[in-house]
């Protein structure tokens, strides 16, 4: 079985590089681009099973991106998940027109957009599956990249990074 496709278009490396970690850890194929353009030529040249967009890009914004997918018949079919730190009801009310599966406000839980993204996988027939060998295998790590993706997405400055991460790491080795 091949494992479900994932673009995920962010314009912030650090965070677009959580994002793919966690969806890989998961079971699924993640391609990263960081910009409007790039999303659009990815989303021609790959052909995503879902797609992971921030809002606000440069140049291409993610609505207009979305809104190419959607007038597209031949890509309309392809899930959204949209990213965005507006948390408003006139940002979800134009999200659900567009026909976004979900929007996840930032700051985020990596493991709420992980969920996010299989949920709009399973309408399509596609289900992230892994063997019980990849299953034990990837569990700790797993958590521990979990956790430090908790930690670089919430975090207001570096030295609160620098702190959580050591109180994380001081945690995962006494155990």
């Amino acid at each position: 079985m091949n494992k479900p496709r994932v673009l995920v278009v962010e314009d912030e490396e650090d965070m677009s590089k959580v994002i793919s970690i966690n969806l890989k850890m998961e079971g699924m194929d993640a391609v990263e681009v960081h910009d409007g353009p790039s999303a659009l030529a990815g989303i021609e040249q790959l052909k995503p099973d879902c797609i992971v967009i921030d809002v606000m890009l440069a140049e291409v914004s993610g609505r207009e991106v979305l809104e190419y997918i959607k007038s597209n018949p031949a890509l309309a079919a392809i899930p959204v998940v949209m990213l965005t730190a507006k948390a408003g009801e006139l940002a979800r009310s134009r999200g659900k027109d567009a026909e976004v599966v979900k929007y996840v406000n930032r700051p985020f839980s990596p493991l709420a957009l992980t969920d996010a993204v299989k949920s709009a996988l399973r309408p399509r027939g596609l289900r992230v599956v892994k063997t019980d060998d990849e299953k034990l295998e990837g569990q700790s790590a797993i958590s521990v990249v979990q956790e430090v993706s908790d930690i670089l997405v919430s975090a207001t400055d570096s030295y609160d990074i620098l702190d959580r991460l050591a109180d994380e790491l001081m945690v995962t080795f006494e155990t």
